[in-house]
């Protein structure tokens, strides 16, 4: 599993994530990929504990993608990985 999150788009996307609340399409736009291979993705975040994916109260048809503590903690590290390795 961490060698699929270190790929620079997972990376992208937990950073991205990190205090906000976003659907898939924002974050397909956001890290350049296509919706039905993020949302296999996101699947496997999920399981993991990584991220939750949340019903949208407007948008029946949306899920809103929010960080789980153990997500923001990955993101901390993938934020603090990205600035060592450039």
């Amino acid at each position: 599993m961490m060698d699929n999150i270190i790929n620079k788009k997972y990376m992208k996307l937990f950073i991205s994530l990190d205090n906000k609340v976003m659907n898939i399409i924002q974050c397909s736009k956001k890290i350049g990929m296509t919706n039905p291979h993020l949302s296999k993705i996101l699947k496997e975040f999920v399981k993991e504990g990584l991220i939750i994916k949340k019903k949208n109260t407007y948008y029946r048809r949306s899920f809103d993608l929010i960080l789980t503590e153990k997500g923001k903690s990955m993101a901390k590290l993938l934020r603090k990985l990205k600035k060592i390795g450039g």
